[in-house]
Parts: C-alpha cells; structure tokens; sequence
C-alpha cells in the first residue's frame, strides 16, 4: 500500500472525517442528516467519493492519482448462522469499504465490513458475534454462492466492526468499535483513520481480487452485486434504479434501489425509508477508493468495479 508517514497518514484521516462531518452536518452538497438512514446515505453517495477529491491535492505531489465511488444501497445482505444451538438471522454489514492500490508491482486490496448505528442505539448480539467470532455462515439471498462461509478457514483475518454515528453532535463523526468475545467493544478509531490506514496497508483485512478463500470471494460477490445494480442507471426497469448523487475530479456517488415488490418507485422508497433501523435484504452500500500511479497506466482494478 501507500508508503506514508504518519503525519501524512494522520492527514489523510483528518481530511476524510473532516468532509465527512461537513456533509452529514449539510454544510455540503445534501441536507444535514437526521437519522441513521440518512446518515448513510450522505456519507456513502457524497461525503466518500468527496473525500477522494479532497486526497487528490495531498497525494498528487507523491505521484499517486486516487479514485473514490460511492454506491448508497436501501437496504443490506443478510446472514444465517447458529448461535449456540439455535439458528439465527441477522445483518452482514450496511457498508463495504474496500482500497485497492495499483502503484506496486502487484495488485494489494483491504475491505473492512462495517455495521452502522446511531451512538446509543442496541447493538444486535447475533452480529455482534458474527464480528467478533466469524462462525460459519450462509448469504441468505439466492444470488450468492450457497454455500457455508467458513471465514477463518484458510488463516486470513476477515476484517468486520461497528460504526457508531454520532448525530448530536456538533460535528457529526462515525466512531469504529470492534467487538470481543467478551461481549465488550474497543474503539478503532473514525472512519477516517480506517481509510487512511488501509491505504497504507495497515487496516481492514487483506483481501485478493480473485482469491479462492471465502473472505475474497465473499467481498468479491458483495463488491460484484452492488457494481452491477449501479450500472442498471434510471432504466425502465422497477426493479432496480440508480441515480448520480456526486460527481467530482477524482470522486462520484451514486444511490441505488432495489424495488423487489415492483411498487411504484416513489412508494417503495417511502416504504424503505418508514422501515428506520430495519433494512431490507438488498445489495450493500460500497466505498472502493482505487490508487494508482500518476504516470502510470490506467489500468483497471482487478476484478469487479464501481469504476
């Protein structure tokens, strides 16, 4: 990943949580956030792919060119697994962040699975555990492999952990707090400091574009469901929309939706925003930032692409 100091590490943190606070605040291109709905979709289809414009003036001079997209999803995958005995049924992540860095000679990529909440909100036990144990699970959604994902199976470290939004303040920031087998949580800091830690390969959970272990091939199946629903563009079609929400030098957002009832468009997104806290099965929500050189090529990121 990016060879950086950590000043210019610290940077590139302050430089995202500082776009982020601005945005959910509505001091930029959408109005303040009010709820955890809200809050995601603002961070994810405009504050992140912003943030990628903002980086562009610092990593530039170093000879690095960086891409941000956004893709804001009404809802999230599900999972099944068995939680003491007992099978259960609970949410995988609202959000998939994912860097790539294509300066070195070989393809290197992060992902880090977040759940989102609001700052006093109940956390889920089932997913909870989920986070802090990767037992053995399925995608209940038929469009993924069937088949048992035994994360730890291979020795690589799946990377998953809470976002926690505080609202009520006056700069609003999204706090990482990763859960323990103990049932307590420990801070990791913004989401800011994630971003910029995986971009130097030192956050997140290494993963490989076309990796045979089932931490890849889950991010790859996420990463390929969400890139393809923004591809469909304001089509005919009801069951799948999506619109631009942000377009700058170096970043773009997108919101995607997924009308499974085939209701009129604006009615179904009534009926997923009235739903709060309780998202539907659908495609998740996707920041991939891709690093390159200046110079260089302009070689696609391997695998699937938001780009």
């Amino acid at each position: 990943m990016l060879k950086l100091t950590r000043s210019q590490q610290a940077q590139l943190a302050d430089l995202a949580d500082a776009t982020i606070c601005r945005t959910l605040a509505g001091e930029e291109s959408v109005p303040a956030a009010a709820n955890l709905f809200e809050a995601i979709g603002a961070t994810v289809s405009a504050a992140l792919p912003s943030v990628g414009d903002a980086w562009r003036s610092m990593l530039r001079p170093l000879g690095v060119r960086v891409n941000a997209i956004g893709a804001f999803s009404f809802g999230c995958p599900k999972v099944e697994l068995v939680d003491n005995g007992v099978p259960r049924r609970c949410d995988l992540a609202t959000i998939l962040a994912i860097v790539d860095d294509l300066t070195g000679p070989v393809p290197d990529r992060r992902a880090l699975l977040l759940g989102s909440r609001l700052r006093g909100a109940k956390e889920d036990p089932v997913q909870r555990r989920l986070f802090a144990e990767w037992p053995p699970f399925r995608l209940a959604d038929p469009i993924y492999r069937d088949s048992l994902r035994d994360m730890r199976s291979s020795g690589i470290q799946p990377a998953g952990c809470f976002a926690e939004i505080d609202l009520a303040r006056r700069e609003s920031v999204w706090r990482l707090l990763a859960p323990t087998r103990t049932g307590r949580t420990r801070p990791r800091g913004t989401l800011g400091s994630a971003l910029a830690a995986m971009a130097c390969g030192v956050g997140g959970g290494k993963a490989t574009a076309r990796g045979l272990d089932d931490w890849s091939q889950t991010v790859h199946e996420l990463l390929n469901r969400s890139a393809r629903a923004t591809m469909i563009g304001l089509s005919a079609q009801p069951e799948v929309r999506s619109a631009t929400t942000y377009r700058g030098e170096s970043g773009s957002g997108f919101v995607v939706f997924e009308n499974r009832e085939g209701l009129p468009l604006e009615s179904a997104l009534a009926k997923a925003v009235s739903s709060g806290p309780a998202l539907v099965e659908a495609p998740i929500s996707v920041v991939h930032v891709v690093f390159r050189d200046v110079d260089g090529p302009d070689q696609p990121a391997p695998g699937p692409t938001l780009q």
